[in-house]
């Protein structure tokens, strides 16, 4: 919101006024949770590159990242409680518990296969993540890629993975991610 608030051509302050004293002002975060009604998105053809860098990351499974309103919230517990609870039966369904070196995590495990399981009813979100969002999530190898994601392309995703949330995993992926980005090469 700072970041939003100093680039802005509409408000008049002090933030806006100690903008101009910058070549370029740059915003990245990491597991920050939704906080806009639309997506907020410096322009990419500013050629004077006076807006900076408006970057998200966000680990797969993180639910920090996906928290958006209380609906959310509810159905989120409901899925944690129903998948451990052994006196309801639920169906399994297709959420990411764990995604750090392991597959996904079923209680009880699915007797049908990925494609045909339910997917859990995801609630709408009433507020999305800023900036580009970057998607952390470990690749074929175990070594976390980097891809950029929209807010559209997260509405029916589920994260569950509290363990995601962690500045020490935030910290290894990024720097798995880009040092495969600088070399070229995956970490074996």
């Amino acid at each position: 919101m700072l970041y939003c608030h100093m680039l802005s051509k509409v408000v008049s302050s002090e933030l806006t006024a100690l903008a101009s004293q910058f070549a370029s002002i740059n915003c990245i975060t990491f597991g920050a949770p939704p906080v806009s009604l639309t997506p907020l998105l410096p322009s990419l053809d500013d050629s004077t590159g006076a807006g900076g860098m408006f970057l998200t990351f966000a680990n797969e499974g993180d639910p920090v990242c996906r928290t958006s309103n209380t609906a959310y919230i509810k159905s989120l517990v409901q899925l944690m409680t129903a998948s451990t609870s052994a006196s309801v039966p639920q169906p399994p369904v297709k959420v990411v518990h764990r995604s750090r070196g392991s597959a996904p995590v079923y209680k009880p495990p699915p007797a049908v296969p990925w494609e045909e399981l339910p997917l859990w009813p995801t609630p709408a979100a009433s507020l999305v993540l800023c900036g580009h969002i970057v998607l952390l999530r470990d690749g074929k190898t175990g070594v976390a890629e980097a891809s950029t994601v929209t807010c559209e392309d997260l509405k029916d995703v589920i994260f569950a993975d509290l363990e995601m949330h962690s500045c020490l995993v935030y910290i290894q992926r990024v720097k798995e991610a880009a040092l495969c980005a600088l070399t070229g090469m995956t970490l074996e």
